[in-house]
């Protein structure tokens, strides 16, 4: 009897191209959907997971099968894992054959294919793909000819100790390093030589600043902003997440009585699946929207497509107008952090709100932090005179 694959579809995880085995033609439903009782699904099981990739202009579709024997494994979770693997499975088959890479394909080939393939899986914006093109081809033009398998750290740390002497910020230098480990690393290029570039230390602690009146009237601006789909972006952005995260969203990552929403892992920076609790004025902005698209923010013409970034932006520039502020929306990130710095939030406690997979990167509060506790030591000593 032929095996039957039935397609998964779980509400919170991303389960796109993610089927269950099912060896012994018990389900007579073609999907698992959250109403079918998963406790009843034991180990051992298998489960499906389908791809397609470019490669060299052509669609490539491939599937992997992950077997669960462990007795402690639940479906949920083994659906999860399965979901977490989907980048390493495509960058495998986008670099199948390793020897084929390393004997063969110069530095630009391998690029050139790797950003398409980025390009076409749409995990990054048109925006962020436009930028690594444009620091490749600045700075990467006296080695892409070479063999990608010949690159080392040495060709890499020139280019940026270059960088460095063109008066340039470490920022810029430390782009090299951001957008090349990544690509390295998918195409199987041990070691990896962006991982050893050394980059001079830099402050990049957040020093972004609005007075307490300004920063009020904003928020009471975002708040009641009369459109409610628009609203609805802001109120997210005032809970601290990115607002490509935000344009994203789906009804379905949504549980408004139980006040919870779900940001998907290929959504996040980290990469990383995320919950969080549902505020009582995001529920009634949302209770406000209409449901004509899965995407609870959908473009106004194509609504089976996000909002843009752009389309938002319009909006944002009004507020800002009206209020005479000069911010980026990433800001309001900055805005919550600082505050929250400032009114005794523990680094552990900001980290959770704005989604950071540690409290490094939110170490960057640390300066408000700082003149915080200055200001209150001056406030003791003023008591003490």
């Amino acid at each position: 009897m032929a095996q039957r694959l039935i397609k998964v579809n779980l509400r919170g995880y991303q389960c796109r191209g993610i089927y269950f085995e099912d060896s012994q033609n018990l389900f007579e439903s073609s999907e698992i959907d959250d109403s079918y009782p998963h406790q009843k699904i034991k180990p051992p099981f298998k489960i499906i997971l389908r791809t397609t990739v470019m490669k060299r202009g052509k669609k490539v579709t491939s599937k992997k099968t992950f077997s669960f024997t462990d007795k402690g494994i639940t479906f949920k979770r083994a659906v999860e894992k399965v979901s977490g693997l989907r980048d390493s499975f495509r960058d495998d088959l986008t670099f199948k054959r390793k020897e084929e890479v390393k004997k063969n394909v110069t530095l630009r080939e391998a690029w050139d294919q790797y950003i398409s393939e980025r390009d076409a899986n749409g995990k990054l914006s048109k925006q962020n793909i436009d930028i690594q093109k444009l620091v490749f081809d600045k700075y990467m033009e006296e080695i892409e000819h070479l063999p990608v398998s010949q690159i080392e750290t040495e060709d890499l740390q020139q280019i940026v100790n270059s960088i460095l002497a063109s008066g340039k910020k470490p920022r810029t230098a430390k782009l090299i390093q951001d957008y090349l480990r990544p690509f390295f690393k998918a195409a199987k290029i041990y070691p990896n030589p962006a991982t050893d570039i050394e980059l001079p230390t830099f402050d990049n602690t957040v020093r972004f600043e609005l007075s307490k009146p300004k920063a009020k009237a904003l928020v009471q601006a975002m708040s009641s902003y009369p459109e409610p789909t628009i609203r609805g972006v802001m109120s997210f952005l005032l809970d601290g997440r990115r607002l490509g995260e935000i344009l994203l969203m789906e009804w379905t990552s949504v549980n408004i009585p139980s006040r919870s929403y779900t940001v998907q892992s290929f959504t996040t920076k980290n990469r990383k699946t995320a919950q969080y609790q549902l505020r009582d004025d995001t529920a009634e902005v949302l209770d406000a929207i209409p449901k004509i698209s899965k995407y609870i923010f959908p473009a106004r013409i194509d609504t089976n497509r996000p909002m843009s970034k752009e389309t938002f932006r319009n909006h944002w520039v009004k507020i800002l107008q009206k209020l005479d502020i000069n911010m980026r929306i990433h800001d309001i990130r900055h805005l919550i952090g600082g505050t929250l710095v400032n009114s005794g939030a523990t680094l552990e406690q900001i980290a959770a709100v704005l989604g950071h997979s540690s409290t490094t990167i939110t170490k960057r509060y640390s300066k408000v932090k700082k003149e915080t506790a200055a200001n209150a030591l001056n406030q003791f000593h003023n008591a003490m005179k």
